[in-house]
């Protein structure tokens, strides 16, 4: 059964949970609402879950999948279980300060950039 795609974006006033809480009402609010959503951090998800539960009453993930961004402790919570990508903070400082140092051994050298990419921890508010 193929399904069709209608995207939509909800966006709360911050990146924390109460911006989760606002982005979740207003996705849920539509005549057609999601079956997946990807939040930009975890925190922004948590408020969105327990939107979707408590207030639209609806199951994670058999009738909205949910994925973060960042892999915070409570992603881990039973509560949550949140399917998240995980940013590996010491690495990027580490690469950031290689960065800098090359910028000043030569300041002159093009500008540089690395790229770091997160894992995906796939818990229980996603489906494949």
């Amino acid at each position: 059964m193929s399904r069709s795609v209608h995207p939509s974006s909800g966006r709360g006033g911050d990146s924390d949970y109460d911006g989760g809480v606002a982005a979740a009402r207003a996705l849920f609010s539509e005549t057609i609402k999601p079956d997946a959503v990807f939040c930009a951090n975890d925190q922004i998800a948590f408020g969105l879950m327990d939107v979707v539960r408590l207030e639209a009453r609806l199951r994670i993930p058999e009738d909205v999948a949910v994925i973060g961004f960042d892999d915070v402790p409570e992603s881990s919570w039973l509560s949550y279980r949140l399917t998240t990508f995980r940013q590996d903070p010491l690495t990027m400082a580490l690469r950031a300060v290689e960065l800098m140092e090359r910028r000043l051994e030569n300041p002159a050298a093009p500008p540089g950039y690395e790229r770091v990419i997160p894992e995906l921890i796939i818990r229980q508010s996603f489906r494949p």
